[in-house]
């Protein structure tokens, strides 16, 4: 703590005496005179870090003196050292020449300054006392009287100072000072998972994660900001690191596709003020990490970071394990930690290390908690509905919730599809989507009441429509060459064709075929072409004729009378 005193040392007083005098003088000669009383001497912080510059200064001294600045060591590992400041025309004095040094970790420093033409003296005290850290939670005030400004503390929270719901984060912060610049530091800290066969904190997330906070407490939500009340304040982060997938809580498990989807989202980071983070590593578990069998469990979960300041700020959030990702037991109860007493929602530091000549204090057993009279229940949130339609189709969607006279927002997100909810509702329990093309989409629904919201998601996918294609129909007339025929004909059968649908197959195989003596009989094929995929069937229709040739060819010559039914170029020329 910074100490400061004057006095006047005996050898002084004849050499204080005659200055006194020699003032009173200046006073008579020039109208003026400047008292010196009051003499100070202090230092810009009361603890450093290896690195750091001490910034003495002091205010009193006498106009254009010298100050003779003596540094002690307690205990004494070196010489003490001698600096000098020139006090200027108001008595001020600076120095800033003395650098704290690695081996000064754990000394008390003792500045004494002496006025070497007045003799007065003051004292100042600071200390290189190693890196301390302190945990904090946040206070967001009782859900009917929310702070305007919330509260980092170091206690603990309950229901008449802060307010949460199952699903959401409660933001923690670690203020750490005394920090070696450029160390390599590992922090781990530790939440309890379950309670009581219950879960509390299951995983951590970014800090700020307190929403949906409007719908369900009729507010906004507070403003979560790590740097409050610290140097940092305002600025903005140094570092972010993605919080590695809990797969302590079981491959597979709701829990872990809740994570998935909040770190898809953007709110699975750590941050940091004034250190880079380089590493986050999960570590020793209590009970078993891959069913989580245990009634009671707890995880660790290590953050390395490098220091680039002596000040920093950690910041993360303790997610609130949901019932919507736990379930209930046989009985019915849920197996989320909300709906039992006391105060299940623990986080608590358990050490910090470095390969650094840092020195680290021992953080002890810093615990903060949180009461499940805090934390609002959410409400249960079943969507249903096809998971597959069609383009062109109105598809009817629902939710089943346990929650008393709640209120239903929907929404369509990740649209590939041209998802629209039908008529423009989206606000009612049931609701109607169509699509105008294939892809896919996002159905997202929250349901809120007055002790909580829950919001739940289905993936649809929308299959594409079937563009069918038939030919044009084809009338040629009688005595139309067979070439031109034929040709006239493969061309109508391959413009029987279809794109998209979802596994779809046609008819084609069953087109008609050309009749014998065609160029002759005629033709009158007509073709309905069939599309069936896994959204119904599309059809169209075609024709083709060919007029018949009713008069026969009669040729006379001198020989006989040729009568042809038909054309037939073999007995024309045969007669010929």
């Amino acid at each position: 703590m910074k100490q400061f005193y004057s006095s006047v040392t005996c050898r002084n007083i004849e050499t204080t005496f005659r200055k006194i005098v020699m003032m009173f003088l200046a006073f008579f000669v020039l109208g003026s005179l400047t008292v010196i009383t009051g003499q100070t001497i202090t230092t810009d912080k009361d603890d450093y870090s290896p690195g750091e510059t001490v910034i003495i200064t002091g205010t009193g001294w006498l106009p254009g003196e010298t100050v003779r600045l003596y540094i002690e060591k307690e205990p004494p590992i070196t010489e003490p050292v001698t600096l000098y400041a020139i006090a200027d025309g108001s008595g001020n004095i600076r120095n800033e020449e003395y650098i704290v040094i690695k081996e000064d970790l754990g000394v008390e420093f003792t500045i004494t300054a002496t006025g070497l033409e007045s003799g007065l003296t003051a004292v100042a005290v600071f200390t290189d006392g190693g890196a301390s850290a302190t945990l904090d939670q946040v206070r967001n005030g009782p859900a009917s009287s929310p702070y305007n400004l919330i509260q980092w503390v170091n206690g603990n929270a309950g229901a008449q100072n802060s307010h949460y719901a199952e699903g959401m984060s409660i933001p923690y912060r670690v203020q750490m000072a005394g920090l070696c610049v450029g160390a390599s530091i590992t922090f781990t800290f530790e939440f309890d998972v379950k309670v009581s066969s219950r879960y509390a904190i299951d995983f951590v997330t970014s800090y700020d994660r307190i929403e949906p906070h409007e719908l369900t407490y009729g507010h906004i939500a507070e403003n979560i900001d790590p740097t409050l009340g610290t140097i940092f304040s305002g600025d903005p982060v140094t570092s972010e690191f993605a919080i590695p997938s809990p797969e302590y809580l079981g491959v597979g498990s709701e829990a872990v596709a809740t994570f998935g989807l909040i770190s898809a989202a953007g709110g699975a980071k750590m941050s940091m003020w004034g250190g880079e983070i380089t590493a986050i590593t999960y570590g020793v578990t209590t009970g078993v990490p891959s069913d989580l069998n245990e009634a009671t469990a707890s995880q660790q979960i290590n953050v390395t970071f490098t220091a680039t300041s002596s000040t920093a700020i950690l910041a993360w959030g303790g997610h609130i394990g949901s019932r919507l990702d736990w379930g209930y037991d046989a009985d019915g109860i849920s197996r989320s930690a909300g709906g039992i007493s006391g105060s299940p929602y623990h986080t608590r530091t358990i050490g910090w290390t470095t390969s650094d000549e840092c020195t680290l204090l021992n953080l002890g057993n810093q615990d903060r908690s949180l009461s499940a009279d805090a934390v609002i229940p959410s409400p249960s949130c079943e969507p249903d509905g096809p998971a597959i339609i069609c383009v062109g189709d109105e598809n009817t969607y629902t939710v089943t919730t346990d929650a008393t006279d709640p209120i239903f927002t929907w929404k369509i997100l990740n649209n590939t599809a041209g998802a629209y909810f039908v008529d423009g509702v989206n606000n009612i329990q049931t609701i109607t989507v169509g699509a105008t093309q294939g892809g896919t989409f996002l159905l997202e629904v929250t349901v809120t009441y007055m002790y909580g919201s829950s919001t739940c998601q289905l993936e649809v996918e929308v299959l594409p429509g079937v563009d069918i294609i038939c030919p044009t129909n084809v009338n040629l007339e009688a005595c139309t060459e067979q070439s031109v025929i034929q040709a006239a004909y493969d061309a109508w059968v391959a413009g029987f064709t279809y794109e998209g649908g979802s596994y779809a197959y046609d008819n084609i195989d069953q087109v008609p075929v050309l009749p014998e003596n065609f160029e002759c009989d005629g033709v009158n094929l007509s073709f309905e072409y069939i599309v069936n995929d896994d959204c119904g069937t599309t059809r169209c229709t075609s024709t083709f004729k060919v007029e018949p040739d009713d008069i026969a060819p009669t040729f006379t010559n001198t020989f006989a009378q040729l009568d042809l039914t038909c054309y037939d170029q073999a007995a024309i020329d045969a007669w010929l």
